[in-house]
């Protein structure tokens, strides 16, 4: 039997009207996804950069407390900590963990007692400089042995003296702190602590509350005395190894500018982080510095303060 199919016949399909409107609504979903996984992507790299800053801060923060904490407080000690044009420098004695490059039969000979500093390199990478003492070798010897101050005989025009100059850290670790003004000794026991951090400033809060740059009040840009300082204050510059990839790390360092005793004498006082915030929220701040926008928006500022025991 033959089946007889009729001539026409109605086919289910989409109109072309139909068809445009799903394309459009297609295209649209897929633009709103990918905006998402791009913001995602974003804030995710945001994040990883803020917690790269925050980790190298804190690696920093962290060795240098553990290293005031161990500082002897004596008056009979020296001190070296250097207002630089830009970068500062400091140099103490201390208990803290530190490399002994004495002979490993001589380990009876080493000390508690260790000469430490930090600095930025001209890399603009923090060094910490890690040098363990022993007990009777003269100051150039290694690993030679702590210095203790000396003093001329008190007169009536000076009874109270300055130290002799031979018993001040300067001149007892050549190798290791380098010389006036600049103190960039060469010392193999420097090592790089934070590859990140490119700006370091310290200030000194007194024991009444006020902050100084120089606690002696002797006008020196070098001091030599911690009296009457209850905290160490430290101020850090970090930009992530990502945005350092787009941008001059030597014009992120030096475009901050130092503290003044102005700054301090404000009311608040105004200190590192807050002084270079105020540089980096300028109109026109990256154009000015030289700074990439996008490395410009990644710079991030920490500040702490240690506190000291009173000697």
């Amino acid at each position: 039997m033959k089946r007889i199919f009729p001539r026409y016949r109605h086919l289910a399909a989409f109109t072309l009207t139909e068809l445009i409107v799903a394309v459009s609504v297609l295209t649209l979903m897929i633009t709103f996804v990918a905006q998402l996984v791009n913001n995602a992507t974003l804030v995710t790299t945001y994040s990883r950069k803020h917690a790269d800053a925050d980790s190298q801060a804190r690696l920093v923060f962290d060795r240098m407390a553990g290293d005031f904490a161990s500082m002897p407080k004596r008056t009979d000690v020296d001190y070296l900590f250097s207002k630089q044009a830009g970068n500062d420098r400091m140099f103490f004695y201390s208990e803290a963990p530190a490399y002994y490059d004495g002979s490993a039969s001589n380990l009876a000979m080493r000390s508690s007692l260790a000469l430490l500093g930090y600095r930025i390199n001209s890399s603009y990478q923090v060094e910490r400089l890690g040098k363990q003492l022993n007990w009777g070798g003269a100051s150039s010897t290694q690993p030679g042995s702590a210095v203790f101050l000396a003093y001329p005989a008190p007169t009536a025009t000076t009874p109270k003296p300055t130290p002799l100059p031979e018993s001040l850290l300067e001149n007892n670790w050549a190798g290791a702190i380098g010389s006036a003004p600049n103190y960039d000794g060469t010392d193999a026991d420097f090592h790089v602590l934070a590859d990140q951090v490119c700006r370091l400033e310290f200030c000194f809060q007194m024991k009444d509350g006020t902050y100084v740059l120089d606690p002696t009040a002797s006008g020196s840009p070098t001091v030599h005395s911690l009296k009457d300082v209850s905290a160490i204050v430290v101020g850090l510059v970090v930009l992530d190894a990502a945005s350092q990839q787009i941008a001059d790390i030597g014009k992120v360092s030096k475009v901050f500018d130092d503290l003044t005793a102005a700054d301090l004498s404000a009311n608040p006082p105004v200190l590192m982080e807050a002084h270079w915030r105020q540089q980096l929220l300028a109109p026109g701040f990256a154009q000015t510095a030289g700074i990439p926008q996008a490395a410009a928006s990644q710079i991030r500022f920490y500040e702490k303060h240690f506190p000291l025991n009173p000697p």
